[in-house]
């Protein structure tokens, strides 16, 4: 009987042991994705200060909470065209941004497609920032 009791105590143990273990590792994994996570964002708010001037985040948050997801060189490339090829200023690509945060996730040859569309049906230069 104290076999028996000896053997169950020690499965028992073995089992508690290795729940705990997995336990460790799925809490390290989770750490490593929180911090990872971390980065990306703070990745992407230094991209959207250096290249948009942004430094009140709250209402792209607030209207696009997965903007501080998306990808960082989009992100650079989109505001950059804004600027350099639209002749947008560092505060009309802020407010862009702001007002429309989606803008982020746009490829930059689709924004190009709807500038030139807008420059077709002849839109002054000067009004392209403020559309």
């Amino acid at each position: 009987q104290t076999m028996v009791d000896s053997t169950n105590n020690m499965t028992s143990f073995n089992v508690e042991e290795g729940v705990r273990e997995y336990l460790r590792v799925d809490n390290t994994l989770r750490q490593q994705k929180i911090d990872e996570s971390y980065r990306s964002m703070e990745a992407v708010a230094d991209v959207l200060r250096r290249s948009a001037g942004i430094r009140d985040f709250r209402k792209i948050l607030s209207s696009y909470p997965d903007a501080f997801f998306l990808n960082v060189t989009n992100i650079h490339h989109v505001a950059s065209y804004l600027r350099e090829d639209v002749g947008m200023t560092k505060d009309d690509v802020a407010k862009a941004i702001q007002n429309f945060p989606s803008l982020l996730k746009q490829d930059v040859s689709r924004i190009k497609d709807v500038v030139e569309y807008l420059r077709s049906i002849e839109v002054d230069e000067e009004d392209l920032p403020s559309i």
